[in-house]
């Protein structure tokens, strides 16, 4: 079964000019195409990183389209994705990165300390990696197949009750997500 990694890989057989992502600071436009070719790259940065099938790969940065295409990256791979809130304590994603056992630590230039202090509290010793340093890869065009009872995403939680949770996200769930979005818009998806 496929999972999410796919996604704007076919939108891109099917519409390869169309606007997939603009960029709300820069305005930048991004076709499919050239979303689904930078996903590519991302994938194969990370898998020189050694990441691979149901590895976890933990994302540390500002909403971007970087972040984007490296959770679609993530998911060509059958990775598993693990967004952290960048407002948590080092000692708190020192937490998650010792729960989830991520193999990399990705992060943005804004929040390179946090994700340094982070990692140094942590005993999990995670690859800490540069979203910017992703740009360039060796291009993974397919997709690793995806059972429907793999996770796709884990997202933590507040933790108000003790330590943050970690909740396990299946691409069916995303697909669910992504298609009542779709119905509530003009338009075809993916």
């Amino acid at each position: 079964m496929a999972g999410i990694g796919n996604w704007v890989t076919r939108r891109a057989h099917r519409t390869p000019e169309a606007i997939a992502l603009v960029d709300g600071a820069s305005g930048e436009r991004l076709s499919y195409a050239a979303l689904a070719d930078r996903c590519g790259a991302r994938a194969g940065a990370l898998r020189a990183h050694g990441v691979k099938r149901g590895d976890r790969v933990m994302i540390l940065a500002s909403n971007s389209v970087a972040m984007i295409e490296t959770m679609f990256a993530t998911a060509r791979l059958a990775a598993i994705m693990v967004p952290v809130n960048y407002r948590l304590a080092p000692t708190e994603i020192a937490y998650i990165l010792d729960d989830a056992a991520p193999r990399v630590l990705v992060h943005d230039t804004t929040w390179t300390e946090l994700a340094a202090a982070a990692a140094a509290a942590s005993s999990s010793g995670p690859a800490l990696v540069h979203l910017d340093s992703l740009q360039t890869g060796d291009v993974h065009d397919g997709e690793e197949p995806v059972p429907a009872d793999d996770v796709a995403m884990i997202m933590y939680t507040s933790g108000t009750t003790g330590h943050p949770k970690g909740a396990m996200i299946h691409p069916r769930q995303l697909r669910s997500q992504r298609d009542q979005h779709a119905d509530s818009r003009e338009g075809p998806h993916a």
